[in-house]
């Protein structure tokens, strides 16, 4: 499928993606604000390609996360 380079340093983005986990894990979702830039950053920094489909679901369940903070507040 060509998502991943083939020069990729797969430790480096195995460390940088478990710091990441550690970084969010058992904070709530309202905690998560700057999640998916980190999670942008590290995938322009790996030039990792992320299937279109992946980003239209990342992109609706963000959406639908807002949006139902702004009704329960």
């Amino acid at each position: 499928m060509g998502i991943l380079p083939d020069d990729l340093d797969r430790r480096a983005l195995k460390y940088d993606l478990m710091d990441l986990l550690g970084k969010y894990y058992g904070v709530e979702l309202k905690g998560i604000h700057g999640g998916m830039l980190d999670l942008i950053i590290i995938i322009r920094k790996y030039n990792v390609i992320m299937p279109r489909e992946f980003v239209l679901i990342s992109k609706g369940l963000f959406n639908a996360g807002k949006n139902w903070y702004k009704i329960r507040s």
